[in-house]
């Protein structure tokens, strides 16, 4: 994976500020980040998943556990993330994230554009 120095963040990102907390909005830009600013050298496209644990978040943001997992389900509730555990599928509950090894995170372009364009 090659590292930019910068990021592109999707302008669907702005249209849903009057709908995100500011604990969302720094989870979504983490997830974001950690996709998006990387870009794989052979195929030349960003990341679409990104493996993230609870402890780097809060690292990364300043947040604390609890308000990153209650931001991680609101992000899911209103279909801006996906998540998915070590063996590649959809995870959508609190008790399946924490059963869980392993989380992967996305942003989910496709849903929010199609939200954003009815």
């Amino acid at each position: 994976m090659t590292y930019y120095p910068y990021t592109n963040v999707p302008n669907v990102v702005f249209d849903y500020l009057p709908n995100l907390s500011y604990t969302e909005l720094k989870v979504l830009l983490l997830i974001i980040r950690q996709t998006f600013g990387w870009m794989d050298k052979e195929t030349r496209k960003q990341k679409q998943f990104d493996w993230i644990s609870i402890r780097f978040f809060a690292k990364k943001t300043g947040l604390s556990k609890r308000a990153i997992s209650d931001a991680i389900a609101k992000l899911i509730q209103k279909k801006l993330i996906i998540v998915k555990n070590e063996k590649g599928k959809i995870v959508h509950h609190k008790l399946q994230r924490r059963r869980a090894l392993k989380l992967y995170f996305s942003f989910n372009l496709e849903a929010t554009c199609a939200v954003i364009s009815l």
